[in-house]
């Protein structure tokens, strides 16, 4: 039987369909595209579109319906809160998951002191930078990696996901690695979602599951989902494999970056399962809870 695979039309969310295609072979399968509520409106802000799973409901829709066999998302814009009937069966390995800043022109010694204006739609990204950049300005981001270059080259640059361009062959030469940013959840993640009562996929898939980027993914959507911040909050984690422990990164920033809590942790193999809750609360309680009634201000 031919294996069904759901994904939006993009042409990463494509690249990611045939990676997942590539780890399954030789067994058959076909690509279903889906046009998703996030593809169809390419304008509005994300944190303003008023719902989560903007990239991801449509495809869950067609799961459950029976019409595809299984969704591949990247695991960073999937909610923490799985629809009923659907489970998360597998993952890839990670992948590069650094953010990178493209300049419109090759940085000189002063240019980062300037008042810059950059591009991304990411509330993580701005306030992360706005940490280290108090006197830049944002503007918003949106469109398929072609169309988020071609606006960045309009501004002083543009941050967005190394992956991304990465995975399209379309990195460019003068791209800065943000290695002292924290990624969002799961960020270089590709997940693979199927029906909760389809035993045959549940039983083909799990073949193809990274552990150890199951369980970063893991601790790092815990620690999202304890904390009640959504995609669109910013925060960010990082849990990394270290043969027989993880060490975890987190920071949680208000929106103009101005406050910010961050914690640095290490935990085994023996305890990951509950480290994504224990670190969050750790970090609720070092004033993250403070930050987190201020975001949710009208």
């Amino acid at each position: 039987m031919t294996i069904r695979i759901g994904t939006r039309n993009s042409a990463l969310a494509i690249w990611q369909a045939e990676h997942v295609q590539k780890a399954l072979s030789p067994l058959p399968t076909e690509i279903v595209g889906i046009s998703t509520k996030g593809d169809q409106d390419q304008n509005t802000p994300l944190h303003q579109l008023g719902q989560t799973g903007v990239f991801t409901k449509a495809i869950d829709q067609a799961l459950l319906e029976g019409k595809v066999d299984i969704g591949v998302h990247s695991l960073k814009d999937y909610p923490t809160q799985i629809p009923e009937g659907l489970a998360l069966i597998a993952v890839l390995e990670r992948d590069e998951y650094h953010d990178v800043f493209i300049p419109s022109e090759t940085p000189g010694d002063d240019f980062f002191v300037r008042d810059l204006l950059i591009a991304s739609g990411s509330p993580r990204r701005r306030a992360q930078w706005l940490a280290r950049y108090p006197n830049h300005r944002f503007t918003e981001l949106r469109g398929n990696m072609h169309t988020r270059l071609e606006r960045m080259a309009m501004m002083d640059g543009g941050i967005v996901s190394k992956a991304g361009l990465t995975r399209l062959g379309i990195l460019p030469d003068k791209h800065i690695t943000l290695d002292w940013m924290i990624p969002a959840p799961a960020q270089g993640i590709i997940a693979i979602v199927g029906r909760i009562d389809d035993i045959r996929i549940h039983e083909t898939i799990r073949s193809v599951n990274h552990l150890p980027s199951f369980q970063a993914a893991t601790i790092e959507r815990d620690f999202m989902a304890e904390i009640e911040a959504g995609c669109a909050a910013p925060l960010g984690a990082l849990a990394q494999f270290r043969g027989d422990h993880f060490r975890f990164s987190g920071i949680l920033n208000s929106l103009d970056g101005r406050v910010s809590v961050r914690t640095e942790k290490q935990v085994s193999l023996n305890n990951w399962k509950e480290a994504g809750q224990n670190f969050a609360q750790h970090i609720l309680k070092i004033g993250g809870r403070e930050i987190m009634k201020t975001l949710r201000q009208p």
